[in-house]
């Protein structure tokens, strides 16, 4: 059956289709279950990394820059689909949890940094605050973060807002920490 068309100035453009309240709450019930399940399912998937990367130093063998290598006792294969929907299947053989050094040199702890620029009232303002929490409100689904420049909260010190105190409370010396990372053969 042919599409429905208008009629203006000579040209026929086919009708726009219309939207059903219905297929909108069905989308709408499809999208909570499906956000819901992302939210669990990124939990788990968290949890079930921080055991591996856990484990990894136990079972695995340490090279000489301090990762840790597991080769798995077979390929393991998944299937997964690219940004453009085509199917692949990923093969993988060997798990790492990969040493990360934080800088060699102390660097201000963000957090730390954070609660002596509020206790000096150079954090956000209350209006800041507000704005933050009005624009997670509207936009559920975004991730605002606002941060520390450690860099900034540094050149501080320098300027003579920060005494010396205050700035040496913040640093921190170098930490390790490891990424965990699945290998394809």
């Amino acid at each position: 059956m042919p599409a429905a068309t208008t009629r203006r100035t000579g040209t026929r453009r086919p009708a726009e289709p219309k939207v059903k309240t219905t297929s909108v709450v069905g989308w709408f019930k499809q999208y909570l279950t499906v956000n819901e399940s992302a939210k669990t399912d990124g939990r788990r998937a968290d949890e079930l990394k921080g055991r591996i990367k856990g484990a990894l130093p136990t079972i695995g063998e340490k090279d000489e820059k301090g990762n840790f290598w597991f080769d798995l006792p077979s390929a393991i294969e998944h299937e997964t689909v690219d940004s453009k929907g085509n199917k692949k299947v990923l093969q993988y053989t060997t798990l790492k949890a990969e040493r990360r050094l934080s800088p060699a040199t102390p660097t201000p702890d963000p957090e730390k940094a954070e609660d002596v620029l509020r206790a000096k009232g150079l954090w956000l303002t209350k209006e800041q605050e507000k704005a933050i929490r009005d624009l997670q409100t509207a936009v559920p689904n975004a991730t605002i973060t606002v941060e520390v420049d450690v860099n900034a909260f540094a050149s501080l010190y320098y300027k003579d807002v920060l005494t010396e105190e205050e700035y040496e409370d913040t640093l921190v010396e170098q930490t390790e920490t490891f990424a965990f990372i699945p290998s394809e053969s």
